[in-house]
C-alpha cells in the first residue's frame, strides 16, 4: 500500500518544521495520534526512536530512518510481516510551504494489512495533514 497527500500551508517552512519537530505536541493539533514520546531525550536525528500511540492501536516504536534538517524526515516501523514508512517533506513556496505526507507499506503481509487497515491509514494521514495546516495557519502565520 502507498498513499500520499499534499497541503499548501501559508506559513514559513521554518515554522512548519518547528511544529513537526515538536513531536510531543502533535496531539494538540492532530487527532491522528494520542501521544508521542521520544525514547531518548535528544533532538530527532537518524536512528532516533519515538514511541507513538494512535487511536485504536497499541503504542509502537518508530525509528527515524532519514532526516534532512528543515526539509524532510522519514520514520519506520516493522512488525508482523509489514514494514511501514512515513515521509514528511517540506518544500518552500512563494506563499509558504508545501507539505507532502506519504505512507508506504511493504513486506509479506502488506497486502492484507492494506486491505484491512488501509482506509484507517489514509484517514490518519489526511487528518495529520489537515491538522498541521490548520495549526500552522492559525497560530504560526508568516
Amino acid at each position: 500500500m502507498e498513499y500520499e497527500t499534499t497541503v499548501e500551508i501559508q506559513a514559513h517552512p521554518e515554522l512548519v518544521w518547528r511544529v513537526l519537530m515538536d513531536i510531543v505536541a502533535w496531539p494538540k493539533w492532530t487527532d491522528s495520534v494520542t501521544w508521542l514520546a521520544r525514547v531518548e531525550d535528544k533532538p530527532l536525528a537518524e536512528g532516533s526512536e519515538v514511541q507513538i500511540k494512535q487511536p485504536k492501536l497499541k503504542a509502537a516504536v518508530w525509528t527515524v530512518s532519514a532526516l534532512v534538517p528543515a526539509q524532510s524526515f522519514t520514520w519506520t516501523n516493522s512488525g508482523a510481516g509489514v514494514t511501514t514508512e512515513v515521509d514528511h517533506e517540506l518544500v518552500p513556496t512563494a506563499s509558504g510551504t508545501t507539505v507532502t505526507l506519504r505512507v508506504r507499506q511493504s513486506g509479506a503481509l502488506a497486502g492484507i494489512s492494506g486491505l484491512i487497515g488501509g482506509s484507517a491509514t489514509r484517514r490518519s494521514i489526511d487528518m495529520q495533514a489537515a491538522g498541521l495546516l490548520a495549526h500552522c495557519e492559525s497560530e504560526l502565520t508568516i
